[in-house]
């Protein structure tokens, strides 16, 4: 089973300070969003078997652990219950009533038609640095989460 501090450890923006770690050869972001990256480079440092993640969903540059779309990830990590343990869906909350640590995925709280998502881990009271926003929690139609200790 995942540990928590392991998890935080390996994230990207906690490990190297890197907000996007999927570049190309001149340093250039492959992607404008990178969450999901963040969060599968993380879950492969801590030797999570990304194996059956859809291939259309990986980075296309071949950069191990590099997987896309974040509602995509969560779906598949609602399969992966030797991993993370099951997901709970939590609706009209705020990040004072999550006091668990583990991994959190907002569904449809941003974008032009309210339809974009974000994933991240979150330790109870905080993002790793330069990650998600507090108010992701009351702006989200569901906040799903996987409590790992």
């Amino acid at each position: 089973m995942l540990m928590f501090k392991s998890l935080w450890k390996e994230y990207p923006t906690v490990k190297e300070g890197d907000r996007t770690p999927c570049r190309n050869s001149s340093g250039k972001p492959n992607f404008n969003y990178q969450c999901a990256i963040r969060l599968g480079v993380a879950l492969t440092r801590n030797g999570v078997n990304m194996n059956s993640y859809p291939p259309g969903g990986r980075c296309w540059f071949g950069h191990k652990g590099h997987t896309l779309r974040a509602e995509q990830l969560a779906n598949w990590l609602k399969n992966q219950i030797h991993d993370v343990g099951t997901v709970q869906v939590l609706k009209n909350v705020t990040y004072k009533d999550v006091t668990d640590s583990g991994i959190v995925f907002f569904k449809d709280f941003w974008g032009p038609r309210g339809n974009r998502d974000h994933i991240d881990i979150w330790d109870g009271t905080r993002f790793p640095p330069n990650t998600g926003m507090l108010d992701y929690f009351g702006r989200s139609n569901e906040v799903w989460l996987w409590v790992i200790k």
